[in-house]
């Protein structure tokens, strides 16, 4: 019986620790979102009109 709560205690942890991980990706891809958005006004034009007819 104690085999079964020490593997339930374990599987709380490692699920906490989980939680954990993915929360701190979530946090770190929001703020990589932001980043590279320097200097807009120097990228060219896209193409206006196309030439294919």
């Amino acid at each position: 019986m104690n085999a079964n709560i020490a593997q339930e205690e374990s599987q709380v942890e490692n699920t906490s620790d989980f939680v954990q991980k993915v929360q701190d990706n979530q946090k770190k891809a929001e703020k990589n979102k932001h980043q590279g958005k320097g200097n807009e006004g120097n990228v060219l034009p896209g193409k206006q009109h196309s030439t294919n007819k």
